[in-house]
């Protein structure tokens, strides 16, 4: 049981003033008596006598003296007085030297110093004084200037003990005035703590007076309280006798409390599992709620929730037992097991429907698919080639919802354990971005992932899992993006304790349609679409997304979305995952394979045109080769993926070559170490020094050749490049006619739209060296060394702020426009 704070407070304020009182008063009672010691000291005539003895000496000194001046003036009846002053001096001095009270004095220097000269006189004269009188009488005429100088040692002698024994009462008066301050000090301290001891004793009993209502209120609210409980209240002795039994107690049991005060509580409860034994209230104590058997009066049982704990009244344990009729409850929770069995059976027998139904609804359209492909290979009118494609365009979007139906009954049918496997994450994302490239650029959409962060290389999970997750996030966000951006951030988070593990979050990111806050809810649900109305414009069974859940829990993560009506939404998930090696390469079998094996080569290129060129050439020569639009994406790539080589433009937006070149210099990424060679219209030396100082490894002039574009790389690797493939023909090929006309319109299109810029754009606007630079690159390419010369001249003029020279080149390119060329039906070596 708790103690009352205010009687706490008390008891340790008594306790305190007693250990005061106990350490003050012994302590008041010595100094008093040393006091009183002290005072009877300073009482005595010691020290009167002591003083009286000094001065009794420097007189007897002069009686002395005065006796030996007459009888050297010739009185012969002196002789006798001063032998008797003589003898008189003497035994004073000797007093001075053998008496205890004067060891204190005789540490004195000065006057130990002038007893020691006393007493040599005085043991000179001896024989003097005690031989005839001839001989004193003699011997005293000589006396006069000796005793005149002892009459100063003496003098000394008295003086010095006076003042010692006036020194030394006053440190006696000083210390009784201290040990009284002391005294005062501690009697002041022993008063302050009996007042406060009085302050709290009284404060003490206001708050026990105080709570003293307040626990009888509490008492009158607590009895109230337990004759209007639900739960039934019973109170028992150590014994297990009824003590108390509320109201509710009454109800429940059927009982009232006089007819059971004194029995025992057990022969009105029993355990569900040991019925016949009888419970035992301590084993109960602190155990929680128990689930038990009530019996009622009437010998009817009801089941009950009971909870005991221990108490103390009177020195005396007691228990108090919790007690609550769970009747309803039981029968709530037997009604919504049955529910949960009903509901369990309905969508097992769902699953297996959609499972039995869409593979059967999958079989005949596979037939019938392939008997329209089959007929459109056969001589039809063109009514029949139009029946019969709609009728295939229908019957692929069918198949597309049966197989996401299909998805789902297999999901929720079964779910097969996750493959573990290796997976090398940059290039999973890169394939998920290849594959859907397409479906992006025919809406109009960029297209493109990175890393947020470090790069996270090979980790261990199921990559038909993940990729199907990241094909359906990306399909739905291409789905609802038009003329805008989709973009897949990766972020991997080391786990602090285990550096083999951690947990990766993907972001779809698009700047689509949005999505309602109140569809988000429901968003990955099945069958769910964001537009209902027969106007929708895109189409699908709303399963995507919920596939897309079923899949990243089965892999132990979370998926979720956020996002914006009218500006684009978010779609996020987080794996846990395990960091692995990459898994062991094939034995290659001979050297020269090994040499002939394509590169991993990236381009970073702004310019489309460009871009398609080197991707294409370098294809031509039998290497694999990825793009990238500007520096920070080649950066981000090059972290997430090894590359042999990288080719790096040098004039990009976002982030420059020479940027991009020190960033991927500067990590630890797997190609800090690759070669990168530069590719610039700007052949200048000066400008190819500042590309190597950035870390690039050689330099590619625009324009080049296939032939110059391998022997870079051959330079670049240190070994033979590898030879075309021979399904590609002659290293001399270039891309198909209809692609380089494809690509000279657009440089066309590029030219005009500068021209008409040019002529309107001030000498300072910081766009022109840009454009300029990178349509030069573009022309260089086709060989249209007239059309680059023009355009490198007119970004020197812009970067000098030669103006005159700016207009004047300016109008040199005018000279140059495609539309001019097309106009005169005869263009010339630089048109374009």
């Amino acid at each position: 049981m708790a103690l009352d704070p205010s009687r706490t407070i008390a008891r340790r304020g008594l306790t305190g003033l007693i250990l005061v009182a106990a350490v003050c008063l012994p302590l008041i009672a010595l100094m008093v008596q040393d006091v009183v010691r002290e005072l009877r000291l300073l009482r005595s005539a010691s020290a009167d006598n002591l003083q009286w003895t000094l001065s009794q000496a420097e007189i007897e000194f002069q009686e002395f003296r005065r006796s030996a001046e007459r009888v050297a003036n010739g009185s012969a009846s002196d002789l006798e007085t001063l032998r008797a002053d003589f003898d008189i001096f003497y035994s004073r001095i000797g007093t001075l030297e053998a008496s205890g009270v004067f060891v204190r004095l005789r540490e004195n220097d000065e006057f130990d110093a002038a007893l020691t000269t006393l007493r040599e006189f005085l043991d000179a004269s001896v024989p003097v004084i005690d031989g005839p009188d001839a001989a004193l009488r003699e011997e005293v005429r000589r006396w006069p200037p000796q005793l005149a100088e002892l009459r100063e040692v003496t003098r000394d002698l008295s003086i010095s003990g006076l003042t010692f024994f006036a020194s030394a009462s006053e440190a006696r008066r000083d210390g009784i005035a201290l040990t009284l301050r002391r005294v005062a000090l501690l009697t002041t301290a022993l008063l302050l703590a009996m007042a406060a001891t009085l302050v709290i004793l009284r404060r003490t009993t206001t708050q026990l007076q105080e709570r003293g209502r307040l626990l009888s209120a509490t008492n009158a609210r607590l009895n109230t309280i337990l004759d209007t409980t639900r739960d039934g209240i019973v109170v028992a002795d150590r014994h297990g006798r009824i003590l108390q039994f509320n109201a509710a107690a009454e109800a429940m049991f059927g009982r009232k409390a006089p007819q059971v005060d004194g029995l025992r509580f057990s022969r009105f409860i029993r355990s569900t599992e040991t019925k016949h034994d009888p419970v035992r209230l301590e084993s109960l104590d602190g155990q929680g709620r128990w689930t038990m058997e009530g019996l009622r009066r009437d010998g009817s049982t009801f089941p009950i929730e009971i909870a005991v704990s221990r108490a103390s009244a009177g020195g005396e344990d007691i228990f108090i037992g919790s007690v609550r009729d769970v009747s309803h409850s039981v029968a709530a929770e037997r009604d919504l097991l049955a529910a949960h069995d009903r509901a369990v059976a309905g969508e097992k027998a769902k699953s297996d429907f959609l499972a039995v139904m869409t593979h059967e609804i999958r079989t005949p359209l596979n037939g019938l698919l392939g008997n329209l492909n089959l007929m459109q290979d056969t001589d039809l009118t063109e009514d029949q080639s139009r029946f019969t494609r709609n009728m295939a365009i229908s019957g692929e979007v069918l198949m597309r919802h049966v197989d996401s139906v299909m998805d789902i009954a297999r999901l929720e049918a079964q779910t097969p354990p996750n493959a573990r496997e290796p997976v090398h994450l940059g290039q999973l994302l890169q394939d998920v971005v290849d594959g859907q490239s397409g479906a992006a650029v025919a809406r109009d959409t960029t297209l493109t992932w990175r890393w947020i962060g470090p790069a996270a290389g090979w980790v261990a999970s199921d990559p038909v899992r993940l990729n199907q997750i990241l094909l359906n996030l990306v399909g739905n966000a291409i789905k609802f993006t038009e003329a805008g951006a989709i973009i897949i951030e990766a972020e991997a988070e080391t786990d602090r304790d285990d550096p083999g593990k951690l947990t990766l979050e993907l972001r779809v990111i698009d700047t689509g349609i949005g999505i309602a806050e109140d569809a988000l809810e429901t968003v990955f649900d099945d069958f769910t679409t964001l537009d209902t109305s027969y106007r929708r414009k895109t189409g699908g069974t709303g399963l995507g997304l919920g596939i897309a859940r079923r899949l990243t829990e089965s892999l132990g993560g979370e998926i979720g979305a956020e996002s914006t009506l009218g500006e684009g939404s978010v779609f996020w998930l987080r794996l846990p995952l395990t960091r692995t090696a990459a898994p062991a390469q094939p034995i290659r079998q001979t050297e020269d394979a090994a040499e002939a094996r394509p590169l991993d080569i990236l381009v970073v290129e702004d310019n489309d045109i460009n871009q398609d060129l080197a991707l294409d050439q370098l294809r031509a020569l039998g290497h694999r080769a990825v793009a990238a639009s500007d520096g920070r994406a080649g950066v981000a790539m090059a972290e997430a993926q090894a590359f042999d080589a990288i080719l790096m433009d040098i004039s990009m937006p976002v982030m420059d070559g020479l940027e991009a070149a020190r960033h991927i210099r500067a990590s630890n990424g797997p190609c800090a170490n690759a070669p990168i060679i530069a590719l610039s219209a700007n052949v200048l030396a000066r400008n190819q020094e500042r590309f190597k100082a950035a870390g690039m490894n050689d330099f590619l002039g625009k324009p080049f050749t296939r032939a110059a574009l391998q022997a870079t790389l051959e330079r670049a690797m240190s070994r033979p490049a590898p030879a075309p493939r021979a399904d590609d023909g002659p290293g001399t090929r270039m891309p198909s006619d209809a692609v380089v006309a494809r690509l000279r319109a657009t440089l066309s299109k590029e030219v005009a739209d500068l021209i008409d810029w040019l002529s309107e754009a001030d000498i300072d606007t910081p766009e022109i060296g840009e454009r300029c630079h990178r349509i030069a690159g573009t022309a260089a390419a086709f060989e249209e060394t007239g059309l680059r010369d023009a355009l490198v001249a007119i970004e020197e003029a812009a970067e000098a702020k030669d103006a005159p020279t700016f207009q004047s080149r300016v109008a040199d390119l005018a000279k140059l426009d495609p539309r001019r060329n097309d106009a005169s039906g005869a263009p010339q070596k630089h048109a374009v």
